[in-house]
């Protein structure tokens, strides 16, 4: 098996790791990105999502019926006062909060009179306008290509059929993808790419030439990396070898194991 395809086996992992599911309506597809997209730049308090899910419940309680700048300034507001009384101390990073009231998801939603981001997005994707809906999610303030990415590939898996599952912005780079084409490439012998749309791309290629989805490998290559490998050399095995990843596989279901063993023995300990 191929480098491409050994990838794209472990995406069948992430989706029993992670299971993505369509929100059943505006409510739930706000929370849904506030909690899980909004706010996962690196080095991000969790407290503010925290804030934000308590912020989005105040203001829309149970239903969504439509969302204008007032609704934004309101919720900005109840953000800083429930940062100021929970959490003293905690700095809202006003530059990149993706509720502030100017720039943040509930004013880019207002400015377009929507309602729903995910279906939003989901009408975008399947009229194949995918620079726009990359376009509205990049321009929530301190969201950044990554997670626009990672958003509009998570909506493409549920809505859109594996053959337009090829656009490079569907492609989210982390530190594993960029190991993985670094693996790649040496293969090759090519150059380092250094440009973000240069790796999306290259895998988008690979991907049509193996005849799979670039979604299941984009999956596949993190679920791989961060929970199957979880270092370099690892990883670099693992991809390259379809032996040796059942091997370390058989190493993680073993270290789970005895970890929910020790929990077994914990609960009946006198404690």
């Amino acid at each position: 098996m191929g480098i491409t395809k050994n990838i794209v086996s472990f995406a069948s992992l992430f989706r029993a790791s992670y299971e993505l599911k369509k929100p059943e309506d505006a409510i739930s597809a706000l929370l849904k990105f506030v909690n899980s997209y909004a706010y996962e730049r690196q080095g991000s308090a969790r407290a503010y999502r925290t804030i934000g899910t308590r912020v989005i419940n105040e203001i829309f309680g149970d239903d969504i019926l439509s969302i204008t700048q007032r609704d934004a300034d309101s919720a900005w507001r109840l953000y800083n006062n429930i940062a100021k009384e929970d959490y003293g101390s905690l700095k809202l990073n006003e530059t990149r909060n993706p509720l502030h009231s100017d720039g943040g998801v509930l004013r880019r939603l207002a400015e377009k009179r929507e309602t729903n981001i995910y279906t939003y997005v989901k009408r975008l994707l399947r009229r194949d306008e995918v620079e726009q809906a990359y376009s509205f999610i990049d321009s929530i303030k301190g969201v950044g290509p990554k997670i626009t990415s990672l958003y509009l590939r998570d909506v493409a898996y549920l809505e859109l059929d594996s053959a337009k599952h090829y656009h490079f912005l569907l492609q989210p780079i982390d530190t594993w993808l960029d190991q993985t084409i670094e693996i790649i490439l040496k293969h090759k012998a090519e150059r380092t790419l250094k440009k973000t749309s240069d790796k999306q791309k290259l895998i988008v290629e690979l991907c049509r030439k193996a005849n799979c989805s670039p979604i299941d490998f984009n999956q596949g290559a993190w679920i791989a990396g961060s929970v199957v490998a979880q270092d370099y050399g690892t990883f670099k095995d693992i991809i390259e070898d379809k032996e040796k990843a059942k091997t370390v596989v058989q190493q993680r279901i073993k270290e789970r194991e005895e970890l929910i063993d020790a929990m077994k023995k914990w609960l009946k300990a006198d404690v």
